[in-house]
């Protein structure tokens, strides 16, 4: 089995370095200025002299990616500034919104390659050679502020990026990066999913935004009715257990009762770690509606990492828990 897998991983490795990747069926940006295609938009910036303008995204789940497409991408001084300054490219990891599987990989290895780490909405600015302007961060402020933000950077000296597979990016394109992803899924055993673990064991209300005051929080059941208050955040005390040589990022997903799945929240662990073997991790959940009462039923725990990356698993549900969370006035 290993062998085989071996065999077809090389195989799409070498037709990947081949030639252009296809990305006819891919989903597109949010208009014509916006490329999906690293190797297109590099190309483009290349034959333009324009700077990359690249985007990490989660255009369905996103709360500050959505407010930042509205409140910036789709406006029309955005729009004109980009057409005449920017080659810009759209890197998208939607939850719900299904996008092909080539696609997904893309995208993911070059957020890895250029060290975006676990937020989005993140934009990163480039010469086409492989230097770098900085980060954007963040969203929630409008559009011509965004502006002089991309012009501050633009007025930068940029700097070589860091690392070789960034640098693989720029001098050797895509292909390189799929077909090293490629191989060492292939020499990865085949494991489970029944072999990874994770399970709520705790909730806890908290109006702290950091990691680190969690450990010190009194943690209930989590069964626990608990009355949450505007303003604060529900914390979820999570224990892990993974096979050796994985890991993957815990992800966690809710359940709202009917009529309340529109709710303006923000449901999240620790994106940027990569968790191995046995330990705890902690999930939050912030209602960003102001004085809305609405009740969450149960949360689950999803692993959440690329298969094309380090042989990872991406979106198994393993593990759900029932909880009775009631946000008030």
């Amino acid at each position: 089995m290993k062998k085989l897998a071996l065999a077809i991983s090389l195989s799409l490795a070498a037709t990947i370095c081949a030639g252009a990747i296809d990305d006819t069926s891919w989903n597109k940006g949010p208009s014509d200025l916006w490329f999906v295609n690293w190797d297109k938009a590099s190309a483009e910036a290349k034959r333009t002299g324009k700077p990359l303008f690249v985007l990490n995204t989660g255009s369905d789940w996103c709360h500050w990616c959505i407010k930042l497409r509205k409140d910036v991408f789709d406006q029309e001084a955005f729009k004109a500034f980009a057409e005449k300054n920017l080659v810009l490219l759209y890197l998208d990891n939607p939850r719900f919104t299904p996008i092909p599987e080539d696609q997904k990989n893309h995208n993911r290895l070059i957020v890895r390659a250029l060290s975006y780490g676990g937020g989005v909405p993140a934009v990163g600015i480039y010469t086409h050679d492989g230097k770098k302007y900085g980060m954007i961060g963040g969203g929630g402020i409008g559009v011509e502020p965004y502006l002089e933000r991309v012009k501050s950077l633009l007025a930068n000296t940029p700097e070589a990026v860091d690392g070789q597979s960034a640098r693989a990016l720029f001098s050797d394109g895509y292909g390189r990066l799929a077909a090293e992803a490629a191989e060492i899924q292939a020499r990865l055993a085949l494991t489970p999913k029944e072999a990874f673990k994770a399970k709520i064991t705790g909730v806890a209300i908290s109006g702290s935004g950091y990691e680190s005051d969690y450990v010190s929080l009194e943690f209930l059941p989590p069964e626990t009715p608990l009355d949450v208050p505007f303003g604060k955040r529900v914390v979820f005390r999570i224990e892990y257990d993974f096979p050796a040589g994985f890991g993957a990022r815990i992800w966690m997903k809710q359940n709202w009762p009917k009529g309340e799945e529109s709710n303006d929240y923000y449901l999240a662990t620790n994106g940027s770690s990569l968790y191995r073997g046995k330990g705890i991790a902690f999930g939050f959940l912030n209602l960003l509606d102001r004085g809305k009462p609405c009740t969450l039923r149960s949360v689950g725990v999803s692993t959440f990492s690329s298969p094309a990356l380090s042989g990872f698993p991406h979106g198994w549900d393993i593990g759900e828990t029932a909880v009775e969370i009631n946000f008030r006035k």
